[in-house]
């Protein structure tokens, strides 16, 4: 039996059940490099890093503990963004990311640096000709304007 895109995708939601792990979001990096890895030696199509895999892996980092996790998310979607098919991340994505940043619980450079993602990314939205961002990418990034420390 050999992994494809779908085996690493239920690791990865396997892994989300394990939301408390501080390093969770380095775990999901590193399953996507692993993944990547593969492919790039075996170019099988099975094998092909496709969005709806960049999203879950969003996802679970967007939920974790991990204090890093905007910056993590952020790569994601630069990873999307620079990939071979030039994957244009949906407004999903970004919202994940926004999730992500509004959620973050750290120190203070580690907030603040989530909230300088979450600008960014909607400043980006917004100069992007195809993804306007929703109520709901603005009501995650009022969370994180409101509640700095409890979003």
């Amino acid at each position: 039996m050999r992994p494809n895109a779908d085996t690493i995708r239920n690791v990865l939601v396997a892994h989300s059940c394990r939301q408390n792990d501080p390093v969770l979001g380095a775990k999901v990096e590193h399953l996507l490099q692993i993944q990547q890895g593969l492919y790039g030696t075996t170019k099988s199509k099975d094998l092909k890093v496709d969005a709806r895999l960049y999203n879950v892996a969003l996802g679970v980092i967007a939920r974790s503990r991990d204090p890093k996790k905007a910056p993590r998310a952020k790569r994601i979607v630069e990873k999307m963004k620079k990939s071979q098919d030039m994957l244009s991340p949906s407004v999903r994505s970004y919202y994940t990311l926004l999730s992500a940043c509004a959620y973050t619980e750290g120190a203070p450079d580690e907030n603040f640096a989530a909230f300088q993602i979450a600008v960014d990314t909607l400043k980006e939205m917004r100069e992007s000709q195809n993804q306007d961002p929703d109520s709901a990418c603005f009501a995650s990034m009022s969370l994180k304007l409101l509640y700095p420390s409890d979003a």
